[in-house]
């Protein structure tokens, strides 16, 4: 796995209302992970949340991720009833293939604001 990165490192929830000041730019709703792959494999996101002084998982994403360029648009929610709250955040990406092979793990850090 090459090129974990994501589209804004800071970016507001799905359902945030827009911030205050008519000219202010605002923060894009949710972000777009995107990676390269050199064969097909299963993805997972793993998220933490840094609070303090301690470090707790929030939650994961699993994937099926094909050859070459994949993205994943993310606006914080991992499954039908869980949902990242406005934080700091941390995601972890590991890929396995067909062959029970992992990958390296890569990882990026992101804020979600209100």
């Amino acid at each position: 796995m090459s090129e974990f990165k994501q589209s804004a490192s800071k970016w507001r929830e799905q359902n945030a209302a827009p911030l205050p000041g008519k000219h202010a730019k605002q923060p894009p709703v949710g972000t777009t992970f995107s990676f390269d792959l050199n064969e097909a494999a299963k993805v997972t996101l793993v998220f933490t949340e840094s609070a303090s002084k301690h470090t707790t998982k929030a939650g994961s994403i699993g994937l099926s991720a094909h050859k070459d360029r994949d993205e994943v648009h993310f606006t914080g929610r991992l499954s039908a009833k869980e949902e990242l709250k406005a934080g700091a955040y941390k995601v972890t990406i590991t890929a396995v293939n067909a062959k029970r092979e992992r990958s390296a793990s890569r990882s990026l850090s992101f804020t979600i604001v209100k």
